[in-house]
């Protein structure tokens, strides 16, 4: 069984205005920790990684200079409820191996944790792979994207990224839910 499955969605939705932004980030927002909110990952994360390893830009799809970036999207994936994050990922710079619970989009979305393990996350990756960037899974490395690859896994699968690189990687995280579960939910 593979960690990931990948699709390309680039002929589904023009992603050059999202990636455009994105470059930006580092002109227009400060950079956040990307640390787990889990007391567990958050222990081990902290052993190795800080304010100087473990940082990036982030735009998240509700802020009023972003929404704008995500008004067709729905097209190019089928998901309910759908949670924008744009990510810049400088070089020398790592997110911690950690696993997703999804717990504060159920949060934030009003839906029961128990519905967690149907959430979806997918990465959509802004620009073509550069030399140095890799996403990690515990059997498996990815690489060598092209724009438009967009890259998900298992409910609680342990990943990491780097940019080891000389170039920041840019990407998108499209967070929701699948609408057959979705209309169970609001049965």
């Amino acid at each position: 069984m593979s960690d990931y499955t990948i699709t390309n969605i680039s002929d589904k939705i023009d992603l050059r205005p999202i990636r455009d932004f994105a470059i930006t980030l580092p002109q227009i927002r400060k950079p956040e920790t990307d640390l787990s909110t889990d007391p567990e990952q958050r222990e081990i994360q902290t052993k190795y990684y800080n304010d100087n390893n473990a940082t990036k830009f982030l735009a998240f799809g509700d802020d009023e200079d972003v929404k704008h970036l995500f008004k067709d999207f729905h097209k190019a994936i089928n998901l309910e409820m759908i949670s924008y994050c744009l990510i810049y990922q400088s070089p020398g710079t790592f997110t911690g191996p950690h696993y997703d619970t999804f717990f504060g989009y159920c949060d934030r979305f009003g839906i029961d944790r128990k519905y967690a393990p149907h959430i979806q996350r997918h990465v959509v990756f802004l620009d073509e792979w550069k030399w140095g960037q890799i996403f990690c899974f515990p059997t498996s490395v990815y690489a060598n994207w092209r724009m438009g690859d967009m890259i998900t896994w298992p409910y609680k699968t342990t990943h990491s990224t780097a940019t080891a690189g000389l170039a920041a990687r840019t990407a998108l995280t499209v967070t929701g839910i699948d609408p057959d579960v979705w209309r169970q939910i609001n049965a």
